[in-house]
């Protein structure tokens, strides 16, 4: 069996990729994203609050832990309202979605004594990653 490939669908589908390609630089979300920026400059006093907020809610019986609008004040990322997501010790707080990944907040150690907050960033080749609170050192991000 021959394979017949038209050529407006060979070049359509080179003019579509030609034009998609330098789309997708502008939607990475790599660490010079402006949603990573501003997460690693977040003050170690509102990290706290944002850590404590989740522990609050972590000590609550499990219903639906899917975003929860947080209350801790923060500045404006790609996702204008960031929410919690619990799980059973830990949080997810996604600040920009880009394609299939993004730039996360994960809040390790709920109301455990080695808490923590990583900022994730990124996907394949070239994901980050940066601790910016703990709760036994809470300097140890900067």
């Amino acid at each position: 069996m021959t394979l017949k490939v038209s050529m407006r669908f060979v070049w359509a589908t080179i003019a579509l990729a030609s034009f998609s390609l330098p789309a997708c630089d502008k939607y990475a979300c790599g660490e010079s994203h402006s949603s990573t920026q501003t997460a690693i400059a977040l003050p170690q006093g509102q990290l706290a609050a944002l850590f404590a907020e989740a522990e609050a809610h972590a000590k609550r019986p499990p219903t639906d832990f899917n975003g929860i609008p947080i209350k801790t004040q923060l500045p404006e990322f790609a996702i204008k309202q960031p929410v919690l997501t619990m799980y059973s010790s830990d949080a997810t707080v996604k600040l920009a979605g880009c394609f299939d990944h993004g730039v996360y907040l994960s809040l390790d150690g709920l109301n455990k004594p080695d808490g923590s907050i990583t900022l994730f960033w990124g996907e394949g080749p070239e994901p980050g990653e940066k601790l910016l609170w703990s709760k036994a050192h809470p300097d140890a991000g900067r």
